[in-house]
This record gives C-alpha cells, structure tokens and sequence, in this order.
C-alpha cells in the first residue's frame, strides 16, 4: 500500500502541483483574514506572519501550542499592540477557527439529514457542536459579566496574579483591576463589531481546508474519486473527533483518522494514504517552512523587542517599522 501511494505520488503532472501550490496559497490567505479581522489595523501580510508562525511551532514543536501563542504575542507587540489586545487578537482568533469548523460540522451533519443518509456521527456531531457553541456563550458571559461566576473568576485570577507579582516586578507592575476592565471591554467590543466578521472568516478557513482535502482525492483519483459531500463529511468527522489530541499538528492520529474515513468512502486504501499525505504536505509541512522563515526574517529584521504604541483596547496607529513589509 505504502508504496503504491508512493508511485501516485510521484506520478503526479506538473499542472496537478501547480493546482495544489494554488490551493495552499489559497489557505493562507483565508487565514490571514482571520487574524486580519481581530484588528483592522493589522496589515494583511500581518495575518499571515502571525498564523503561519503559529502553524510552524503548532506543527513541529512539541507544546509548540503555547510557543506559538507566545510567539504570537511577542509579534504583536512588535507591531505596537498593547499586552491586552495581543491577547484578544490570539484568543478571538483561536475562537473564530474552533467555531468556525463546528459551524461547517454542523451544516455538512444537516445536510445529510436532510437528504436521508445520516449516520450515527452525524447525530454525535450535532451533540457535540451544541455542547462547544453553549460552552463557548457561556464563556463569553463569564468573562464579561458581572454575576456572581465572573466575581468568582476574577477572585482566581487575582489570587494567581497576587502570588507571580512576588516573584516577579515585570508582573507585579500590571495593574490587576485596570487590566481586567480593558480585557472585558475588549471582548465586548470585538464580539459586538467584529463577531459575525470572524465567524465568516473561520467558516471560510474550514471551507478552504476542506477544500485541499477534495483537490486532492479528485487529483489523484482523476475525477472519478467519491461525491464532495463523502469526503468533506469523512474529513470533518476526522477534524473534530482529533481536535484536542496532544501531539504536534495531531500528527499521527489524524492522518490515521483521515485514511479510515476516506476508505469508508469506498477509496482505495493506497489512494486515501497518497491523499492524506499530500494533503500534510500542503497543510502541516508547507506552515512549517514558511512560518520558520518568516519567524526567522521577524527575528532579524526586529530583534522582537519594542514598546507598545496601541496603549488601550482601541485601534490606532502603528508607527513601529513593519520588517515584513520592509521585505515585500
């Protein structure tokens, strides 16, 4: 099987590469927009740096999750956003990709419940979703309430804050409460404005990855492969059955739940390997090698180290020099 996959692999034509190298530029695009979407005032080449360099630590590091966040943050900085709206920009940005694939999940689930050829995980799907879109409402409400949960919240937090301000000054100059206030605000504010926006862009991001998924089955099946909605199901359910596995990029269980689903489409299964290892190359390999070289372009051309212009949740302007601009 492993070698068949290989000969596919190998036998692809130049124009079937080029539609793929379309495909993935496609990807990024439609995830730079959701980062894009958070602040206004970030340049579109911005949404890129901040998602492929997360994609780069997400994909290759092991707890390259909080690598990337902090890379993230430190990036945000860097472009003179304040300690606060770097980290809405990172949390709103996590919530619009989550929510926007449980939205996807959920349409594909009901549409093969209308059309009468749902399935158990359809049902288990549309559970689930339930339970991520109530907990993230519910969330929201916390955080930026003022119910007995969030004082309950606060009270947490600050005693956490209290016992790191002892071992550390840089900590221990935050002002708690003030930084609270800014950080509800800010979440209001992007819920309100920016909320439908970045539901959008995760639902396109999801459709878009969705997307390299099918080119790449049709690529190496010659159009003859199983109906769109087959496979945008099979790689769904795989999606959200592996979205909390703790190893980088989900490599290894996720690509063993994509061959199982797509051979449960009929597929042949030395075609469903070929499939899933391209569609790696394009989503897991291709992040790496950009989002490494734009870390390291971001490291040399700005040391990483600035002053925060944006001193509030609100935008403004950002006058510190834009090394990836600079590079373009």
């Amino acid at each position: 099987m492993v070698t068949e996959a290989a000969r596919r692999i190998s036998s692809l034509e130049l124009g079937a590469i080029a539609v793929l190298a379309g495909a993935w530029v496609v990807l990024v695009a439609v995830r730079a927009l959701v980062y894009r979407a958070t602040h206004p005032e970030l340049r579109f080449v911005h949404g890129v740096a901040l998602d492929q360099i997360n994609l780069a630590a997400t994909n290759a590091l092991p707890g390259g999750s909080i690598i990337g966040i902090a890379a993230r943050f430190r990036m945000g900085r860097s472009l003179g956003l304040s300690p606060e709206a770097s980290g809405l920009t990172i949390a709103a940005s996590g919530q619009a990709f989550a929510l926007g694939r449980w939205m996807v999940a959920v349409a594909v689930a009901v549409r093969f419940f209308v059309v009468g050829h749902a399935s158990d995980a359809d049902r288990i799907v549309l559970i689930a979703a339930g339970g991520a879109f109530a907990l993230a409402f519910a969330l929201w409400k916390v955080v930026t309430g003022t119910g007995r949960p969030s004082r309950a919240m606060v009270t947490v937090v600050h005693s956490v804050h209290e016992r790191l301000a002892r071992r550390s000054d840089r900590i221990g100059r935050i002002r708690f409460d003030e930084t609270v206030a800014r950080l509800r605000r800010g979440i209001g504010r992007i819920v309100r404005e920016r909320g439908p926006v970045l539901l959008c862009t995760g639902v396109l991001s999801t459709v878009a990855s969705a997307a390299v998924m099918v080119l790449v089955l049709s690529t190496l099946t010659y159009g003859a492969g199983p109906a769109t909605w087959d496979i945008v199901r099979a790689y769904l359910f795989a999606r959200v059955a592996t979205s909390f596995v703790p190893t980088p990029g989900n490599a290894g269980v996720l690509d063993g739940a994509l061959v199982a689903g797509i051979v449960a489409t009929g597929v042949d299964p030395s075609v469903a390997l070929a499939s899933v290892v391209l569609y790696r190359a394009v989503t897991f390999v291709a992040p790496m090698v950009l989002g490494g070289a734009l870390w390291l372009l971001w490291r040399r051309r700005n040391g990483m180290e600035t002053d925060a212009v944006v001193t509030d949740l609100d935008p403004g302007p950002t006058v510190v020099p834009d090394p990836l601009a600079a590079a373009a």
